[in-house]
């Protein structure tokens, strides 16, 4: 059997081989412009320093990869291939990387095509009767354009890819989450709370670990959450570690056991998942199938409102419903060819939304085992394994079986979700253990329209002895509650819950209103209502009462807020008045200051606060008194929350306690007061000089470009090329970038004898940041750097220094003349 890079061997000796026969190709596919345009326009002087080197924009499949330098000889393209393959806008196949390493190696000729081999097909890196690698070299444009089969690409920023690929960075960061909490009373009585939480990652792996510590004045106490290990994979995970309760499930998105062992353990999972997904979004469980005799243009509406237009060739097609809004749900159907609508249709969309919990095709799994312990205070010895299994079996019905086995305990499971007319959801679930306890949970969801909607439920359960069963009570329950929203016809919303008690014939209803009296010129009037009725049969008790609240808010032009809440309660026929200032604080620590005080007949509540605000930590502060008659008490509550950010060349603090991942942008600027910011997947973050944390999600893909800011009007330089980055839980993508002002100058070539130098190269800068060649007259326009100004001039392939003064440059202004330069 021949190994991979023997077949890769044979492919290359295909490659050429295509390549020189393709004039004498008589299949010919159809192509993109190959070959070259332009070149006769250049004039004869220059094409050879074309043959040296020169600047082009490069892409490749239409992704705009940045400026290259290039070299153009013998009709064929000569450039660093390396420039290409490590990109980060791109991933390339292995295959492809070592193809395209060979093919470069002696120049490219853009007037030929290397076609898809049977060899290629079979390493699926193209497809029969398509091209491998085109090119196409414009002059005049000054860009090249490479065109690579779509199969080549591990992921590509032009392609719908599927699941990410590795992170951007494979380097060990960590990331230390705290929270403090303190609470301190004039009784003497003092808590102190702390939470860690961290997450460090190393490529594919991170680390998971959470603890916190609690002292007062009667307690001391210290409790390990989780400490696991995580691996992550296409469609599926890998974790293993110790759990405060083994049925968390935190960072996963699919279906559990409704009925789970909640206790301490250690175990090892597996399971499905959809964490890597680029697009997750999942067609409709029924198809919805088209078939056109011409090509056309599909437009599709939900009441009314059109959502997706679709184009299709003439052939049998299946509507895309990726894209469309989760639910069961009518549609209409309006066929284009030209400026003719030639059909319309109706069809139901079934896409339920708890769609988003199955995996690949439409199916999810989890298995675990380990060890557990049958209450938090007793050590981990009992035996503990489980699973379970979901998929959508039929068109409207997902089922997910599983169950679990804990020391001497059986428990199965049976969950179902079955999708109704009417955008109603049926939900019966099952469980039973083997000591014959038993739990039922049954629910039916209906929205009749985006004004009401209803909720019908019923649970009941049996209560078992054994401690690793998940019946720990007896209930008996069944309810209704409603929802009626009305604010378009400025009534209000209304929403009401009854539950029924079957054990003890108890029964309560709540009923609660909400209207916007007034909303404009900075005023807000709202008025709430609500009223509560419990009664139980079995004790002959009864509570009910009605309470109104009415609110005023003002919001003052400079951002200030006030507000004030008056409230009757029926039960006690307390009338109470709470009152609320919040102005506006001009400072970069503090982020709002309010003060609150709530009264009533023989009582107060008086309250002052501030909210703390700075690049590496936040947090509030708080001050409080009650009075309850003659008795006055005092006391002040605070937190302080933040992260710390490591890494192998950071050390960073920052105020989101919450990030797990990242970027690291280090800015170098000659000072303090450059402007710059960063735009991540379209939204902008100000940049400082020294190093910038900026949180971003895990699990998700980043395109990063820094920009000079709107109001920095220094011309500057620093390279703006875009990144892109794959982020996982613990990853830290590091970007640094030098800037420095830039002046244009105009200057003059000569030699020794001050004779005029002609189409010499020109570079400025030790990094070769600006490029040019001198005119016929020796002239040349070129930016410089204010701040370490150098220029260079290329003579026979030696690079020779300009001399230059500095000052002047310092001080100099845009075309500035910078006199005659000797080689």
């Amino acid at each position: 059997m021949k190994t991979r890079y023997q077949l890769i061997t044979l492919a290359l000796w295909q490659l050429f081989a295509l390549e020189a026969n393709f004039a004498n190709s008589t299949k010919q596919p159809s192509l993109p412009a190959i070959g070259s345009h332009g070149y006769h326009t250049i004039p004869n002087e220059f094409r050879q320093a074309l043959s040296e080197q020169f600047e082009v924009n490069i892409s490749i499949s239409g992704i705009k990869l940045g400026q290259f330098p290039i070299a153009y000889r013998d009709e064929r393209i000569f450039f660093d291939i390396e420039d290409i393959l490590t990109n980060k806008k791109i991933h390339l196949k292995a295959e492809t990387i070592a193809i395209l390493r060979q093919v470069f190696s002696d120049g490219l000729n853009p007037h030929s095509v290397i076609s898809c081999s049977d060899i290629l097909q079979s390493h699926g890196l193209c497809q029969a009767d398509q091209p491998f690698l085109s090119a196409h070299i414009d002059f005049e444009q000054m860009t090249l354009a490479l065109f690579l089969a779509q199969d080549a690409f591990e992921y590509s920023a032009g392609q719908n890819g599927v699941y990410l690929s590795n992170p951007s960075s494979n380097m060990l960061n960590s990331l230390f989450g705290y929270q403090l909490n303190f609470n301190y009373s004039d009784d003497r009585n003092t808590d102190y709370y702390l939470e860690l939480n961290n997450v460090t990652g190393l490529g594919r792996n991170h680390l998971n670990s959470s603890l916190y510590f609690l002292q007062s004045n009667s307690q001391k106490k210290t409790r390990v959450n989780n400490v696991y290990w995580q691996n992550d994979q296409r469609n599926l995970y890998l974790r293993a570690g110790y759990f405060n309760n083994v049925n968390f499930y935190d960072g996963q998105t699919g279906y559990r056991l409704s009925y789970g062992f909640n206790g301490k353990g250690i175990l090892t999972e597996l399971g499905s998942s959809d964490n890597l997904a680029i697009v997750n979004n999942k067609p409709a469980l029924v198809p919805i199938p088209l078939f056109l005799d011409a090509n056309s243009t599909v437009n599709v509406y939900k009441d009314g409102r059109l959502i997706s237009v679709q184009n299709f060739t003439a052939g049998n097609h299946y509507l895309q419903t990726e894209s469309f809004p989760s639910g069961i749900y009518p549609i209409d159907i309006e066929i284009t060819q030209g400026s003719s609508v030639i059909q319309k249709q109706t069809a139901i969309v079934n896409k339920p939304s708890t769609l988003t919990k199955l995996h690949g095709d439409n199916k999810a799994y989890r298995a675990w085992l380990g060890m557990v312990s049958k209450d938090q205070d007793s050590s981990i010895k009992a035996p503990y394994l489980g699973g379970n299994y979901a998929l959508a079996v039929t068109k409207n019905a997902v089922i997910n079986a599983g169950g679990y086995i804990a020391n001497n305990l059986v428990l199965t499971e049976i969950d179902n979700e079955i999708y109704l007319p009417f955008n109603s959801q049926f939900t019966p679930n099952l469980a039973m253990d083997s000591t014959a306890n038993y739990g039922v949970s049954l629910q039916l969801s209906t929205p009749w329209s985006s004004y009401f909607t209803t909720n019908l439920w019923y649970n009941t359960n049996s209560k078992s002895d054994n401690t690793y069963s998940p019946f720990k009570a007896r209930s008996n329950r069944t309810g209704l509650s409603t929802y009626l929203d009305l604010q378009k016809l400025y009534i209000g919303s209304i929403s009401t819950t009854y539950s029924y008690n079957l054990r003890d014939k108890s029964d309560s209803i709540s009923v609660n209103l909400y209207r916007t009296l007034y909303n404009r010129h900075g005023f807000n009037v709202s008025l709430s209502a609500s009223y509560n009725d419990y009664f139980s049969s079995s004790t002959t008790t009864t509570d009910k009462g009605y309470a109104l609240s009415l609110n005023f808010s003002y919001f003052f032009g400079d951002g200030s807020s006030m507000n004030n809440r008056m409230r009757y309660q029926q039960q006690n026929n307390q009338v109470s008045n709470n009152f609320s200032f919040s102005p506006k604080v001009d400072s970069s620590y503090l982020r709002n200051v309010n003060a609150n005080l709530d009264y009533h007949t023989h009582y107060y509540n008086a309250m002052a606060g501030v909210g703390l605000t700075s690049e590496w930590l936040e947090g509030d502060l708080s001050t409080t008194s009650i009075g309850r008659g003659s008795d006055h008490d005092y006391s002040a509550t605070g937190n302080l929350k933040g992260n710390v950010i490591l890494g192998a060349n950071h050390l960073k603090m920052h105020k989101d306690k919450t990030a797990k991942s990242g970027v690291m942008l280090n800015m170098q600027m000659p000072d303090d007061s450059y402007q710059m910011s960063a735009q991540i997947n379209g939204a902008k973050y100000p940049l400082k000089n020294g190093q910038n944390f900026i949180p971003l999600r895990h699990y998700k893909q980043y395109e990063i470009a820094v920009h000079e800011h709107a109001d920095e009007a220094r011309s500057v330089y620093f390279k703006d090329n875009i990144e892109r980055a794959n982020l996982y839980p613990g990853s830290i993508y590091q970007i640094q970038k030098v800037i420095f002002p830039v002046v244009e100058v105009i200057g003059q070539l000569v030699d020794h004898s001050g004779k005029a130098m002609p189409h010499t190269r020109i570079i400025s800068g030790d990094d070769q940041f600006a490029k040019t060649y001198t005119d016929d007259m020796g002239y040349f326009v070129i930016k410089v750097s204010q701040t370490n100004p150098k220029l260079y001039a290329l003579i026979k392939d030696h690079s020779k220094t300009l001399q230059l003064n500095q000052t002047a440059i310092e001080h100099a202004k845009s075309g500035a003349w910078i006199g005659a330069l000797t080689v």
